[in-house]
């Protein structure tokens, strides 16, 4: 029987470590955060037949089948036992992701948690109290083994901090003493008061009212029609004195651009007048405390006739289109060594799976400028580490759907002079570019980004083709093909119309 070996990236184990009484304080909240950066040259390969994991799940089926109930259990323990820290209040918050290092003995026990590339100090000691109380309550997790030995190996989680766990952290936030909830007279519209209506049936007629400007009103966020996503958003938001909507405060989130949506659409409320009469308390106006829910149902029109083939990443990432980016810059290492050659940049579009254990598989990769062998292995390193951050669980995904990205990579700022700055900026700009390019009428404001990223990067294989394939596809052939005549003879794994080769 074939043993099948796993290849584990592991820091160096530092000495020296701060202990679960040195960092923890009293109540079980972390104190001091034990942060790391793994250096790449401290990187050691350790071979395992099988990886730590959380307790519970052997002997459920297969191998795959445990690791998944383990991750579920582990991310069970992580949901009951975060913290949110009051930062998380702000109106302003975002799904973040917190990286934690433990080490696991072989004994099982965990040991040294750290927060690697520490970010917002109240979040990553929120994230790394979780792991102090699971060693206080002596949850021993299955040690790795190799040959059926037990050993001492650095495993890293993912604490994610969402929507969903805010809203259990925070059930009601408070809105002041000038606040009513039960009045003499509701808020509504004129439409509404008509004589003889009990509070509770100009209320319900409010509400509808409501609704049927939500309906008329609701822009469905194009991620969220992309992968399928409905549900409902719960909102509490006041009525004013002066007939003003305000603290509209949402007590739950869908993600992809939904709840940006719920608040423009009370934003708007404002800018055209939906025309609120004020609630009244013995005979004067008062500010009045008001709940309802935005419903994001998709039209038969809208929704896919089938499941997608091929999908824009970014936006099924835990942390979102935002959070993706910030784990792009914390994680993508720009290559090293005496072989690479320096200042160096260029884009990468990948293309890849993510199995049942939330692993990457990457089916295709494109290396638009030659950067070669060092680089493609940079971009697979990146992916590596998103391993467990896709949620591939919405309604237009199956497992047969690839997930697209592109990835530019560039020298650190400050280390290359003739290198220009913001190439990913620009990157993402042209793709805008292109975008923008696809309706016809604002043809010209996609070629002027599309110009302008030409003009900072001209010898830039990605950016040249995204020029080329529009001015080609809007009938302006003779220019395209001078861009992707030029990437086709760069790269001859670029693909071109024929007719420009």
């Amino acid at each position: 029987m074939t043993n099948t070996k796993t290849t584990l990236k592991a820091a160096l184990i530092f000495c020296g470590f701060l202990s679960f009484q040195q960092i923890s304080a009293q109540d079980g909240v972390a104190s001091a955060i034990v942060t790391a950066k793994r250096p790449e040259s401290l990187k050691t390969i350790i071979q395992v037949d099988k990886e730590a994991r959380f307790p519970g799940c052997s002997g459920l089926g297969s191998v795959s089948e445990q690791n998944i109930c383990a991750q579920s259990r582990l991310d069970d323990f992580i949901e009951k036992n975060l913290k949110y820290p009051e930062l998380a209040k702000e109106q302003d918050f975002k799904p973040r992701i917190v990286r934690v290092e433990l080490t696991v003995d072989a004994d099982g026990r965990i040991m040294y948690p750290r927060v690697l590339d520490g970010g917002i100090r109240e979040y990553d000691l929120a994230a790394q109290a979780v792991f102090i109380e699971m060693a206080k309550q002596g949850i021993a997790w299955e040690p790795a083994s190799l040959n059926g030995q037990p050993l001492k190996t650095p495993t890293i989680v993912n604490v994610r901090f969402s929507w969903q766990g805010r809203a259990k952290a925070f059930p009601s936030l408070g809105y002041g003493d000038d606040i009513f909830e039960l009045v003499d007279e509701v808020p509504a519209f004129a439409s509404c008061q008509q004589p003889g209506l009990k509070d509770h049936q100009i209320k319900a007629c409010a509400l509808e009212y409501l609704e049927q400007y939500f309906n008329q009103n609701l822009n469905y966020p194009a991620d969220a029609q992309m992968v399928g996503l409905e549900g409902d958003i719960h909102v509490d938001f006041v009525v004013g004195k002066d007939g003003k909507v305000r603290d509209v405060r949402l007590k739950n989130d869908l993600g992809l651009g939904c709840g940006e949506e719920v608040k423009r659409l009370f934003d708007k409320m404002n800018e055209v007048n939906i025309g609120w009469i004020p609630g009244e308390e013995d005979g004067q106006k008062v500010n009045v405390l008001l709940n309802t829910t935005v419903h994001f149902k998709l039209k038969p029109n809208q929704k896919a006739k089938e499941k997608l083939a091929f999908v824009d990443a970014k936006p099924i990432f835990y942390a979102e289109r935002s959070g993706y980016e910030e784990f792009l810059n914390n994680y993508l290492k720009y290559p090293k060594g005496e072989d690479v050659k320096p200042c160096q940049f260029g884009v990468f579009d990948v293309k890849f799976k993510v199995n049942a254990e939330g692993a990457v598989e990457v089916t295709d990769m494109l290396d638009y400028n030659n950067l070669g062998k060092a680089y493609r292995e940079s971009i697979e390193g990146f992916l590596t580490e998103t391993n467990g951050e896709w949620n591939t669980k919405y309604a237009n995904l199956s497992a047969e759907t690839q997930y697209m990205l592109t990835i530019p990579i560039a020298p650190p700022l400050g280390t290359c002079p003739d290198v220009p700055t913001g190439y990913k900026e620009m990157v993402y700009k042209a793709q805008d570019g292109a975008k923008i390019a696809e309706v016809k009428s604002k043809l010209n404001d996609g070629l002027e980004l599309l110009d302008k990223a030409v003009r900072s990067y001209p010898s830039d294989n990605k950016i040249r083709h995204l020029r080329g394939l529009v001015l080609y596809k809007n009938g302006r052939q003779v220019e395209g093909c001078v861009d992707l005549s030029f990437v086709a003879k760069e790269n001859k794994a670029i693909e071109v119309p024929k007719t420009c080769k």
